[in-house]
């Protein structure tokens, strides 16, 4: 749990923990909540699939969201950035959760901006990435050219005006017309694949999920959408250096889905060709042409984790690579070390 309550972590698992060397910390993204990231409903939740299979699971909650501290209006000690998450927030969770836990080391899932914190806190080294055992980032990249989202790129400057940008109380506003017939196509699909989202469960996680977000937070996003990525705040450094990336040997797996209009597939890509030095870099991206792991389905940005068939087509890939790599970390499986990352990703 992150200094003055900024953070907070909740335990998923019962009594199962001690089936698994070693527990799973879920990471949200973008103002989002924890909690309805990725358990947001008993129908579809992953921190429920993970813990109904003996892992000790923790969903986190970063400050300005969810149950956490929140940016406030005229108080400019909210005014937060990413790199905040990355340096304080991250590795408090980590080391607390390693603390309850008993465990010197947690496999850490982060989702959107959730995967570029993760991705810069291996890069920076030191006690908070060795305590990684294994990564896994979804729907997420470092560099957000050809997102949807880049529309809104020359309005960000507004920001430095602001405390806070009210994502939350827009999106609630807009939620009961999600995927719904007067509902906005070009928003609906940001967020969502259609044919592949229960309209209730979208508006529950447009209604419930999103938070008020720090001013800080959204200007250095915008770094993201140029062609070094995002940077830190002071713009000094990329999170995508491929120097730093490079000497990481932490398992990472990137996994994206086809049709993610917020978090472009290329993007993941990119940021996952960059662990040119870890043990096992491989990248996955879902839908029905994928040569390798095809999915009957294509897949958006949330929907990768509470679409209709999340649970049946990319719940068992993050479980069995979780798996593998706490096997790993027991001697009960084995894996060739070095080279490049494996790219696994379909055709389109």
């Amino acid at each position: 749990m992150a200094p003055g309550g900024a953070a907070a972590a909740f335990s998923a698992a019962d009594s199962y923990w001690r089936r698994r060397r070693y527990p799973v910390v879920l990471c949200p993204g973008l103002g989002s909540s924890g909690a309805y990231t990725f358990d947001l409903s008993p129908v579809v939740s992953l921190a429920d699939y993970l813990a109904t299979r003996g892992w000790d699971v923790w969903t986190v909650e970063l400050r300005g969201n969810g149950q956490s501290d929140r940016p406030r209006i005229f108080v400019r000690s909210r005014w937060w950035t990413i790199d905040d998450y990355v340096t304080k927030d991250l590795p408090a969770v980590l080391s607390y959760v390693r603390r309850i836990s008993r465990a010197d080391r947690v496999h850490v899932v982060g989702h959107s901006m959730g995967g570029m914190i993760l991705t810069r806190l291996l890069g920076l080294g030191g006690e908070p990435a060795e305590a990684v055992a294994s990564a896994t980032v979804v729907g997420s990249g470092c560099f957000l050219q050809g997102s949807w989202w880049q529309a809104l790129e020359h309005t960000l400057w507004l920001a430095r005006f602001l405390w806070l940008v009210p994502a939350g109380a827009t999106l609630r506003a807009y939620s009961p017309l999600a995927l719904g017939r007067v509902g906005l196509s070009a928003v609906d699909q940001l967020y969502f694949w259609p044919p592949n989202t229960d309209p209730a469960l979208a508006r529950a996680v447009l209604a419930r999920n999103f938070s008020a977000i720090s001013s800080g937070v959204i200007l250095q996003i915008g770094s993201a959408f140029g062609p070094r990525g995002l940077h830190t705040a002071d713009g000094r450094q990329a999170y995508a250096d491929a120097a730093t990336l490079g000497a990481v040997t932490t398992p990472v797996m990137f996994v994206c889905g086809d049709r993610d209009r917020m978090c472009p597939p290329q993007g993941a890509a990119a940021t996952c060709a960059l662990f040119s030095g870890s043990r096992c870099a491989r990248y996955v991206e879902l839908g029905p042409k994928s040569p390798t792991r095809p999915t009957r389905h294509h897949y958006g940005h949330f929907d990768i984790l509470m679409g209709r068939h999340a649970e049946e087509e990319v719940f068992p890939l993050l479980h069995d690579w979780l798996e593998q790599h706490d096997q790993e970390a027991t001697g009960g499986g084995g894996e060739a070390a070095g080279g490049s990352p494996v790219l696994v990703r379909s055709r389109l």
